[in-house]
């Protein structure tokens, strides 16, 4: 697209617009399960509620997430108890 203004053309790029596979940001939050390495040993589960799978990405390294977009804590807590790795 050109634009004039005077003597000078002005060119602008045109750019495409990449549309990522993340899920939106939802009013109803999901809830997932997420395991911690102690300093110490050993490790721990716990489940964090969020609103947006990409936040939670950024925020959190990915080989901490376990699992993700559980409905309720309730199924969340139950894979923290869970003796197996989840897929995620």
């Amino acid at each position: 697209m050109e634009s004039k203004q005077g003597s000078q053309t002005t060119t602008v790029a045109r750019a495409d617009i990449v549309v990522m596979p993340w899920p939106t940001v939802s009013t109803t939050p999901r809830y997932a399960v997420i395991e911690a390495i102690r300093s110490e040993g050993g490790r721990e589960r716990f489940a964090i509620a969020y609103l947006s799978e990409r936040a939670l990405r950024t925020v959190i390294a990915t080989a901490c997430i376990v699992s993700t977009g559980f409905l309720s804590r309730e199924e969340a807590l139950q894979a923290c108890a869970a003796p197996v790795a989840l897929a995620g």
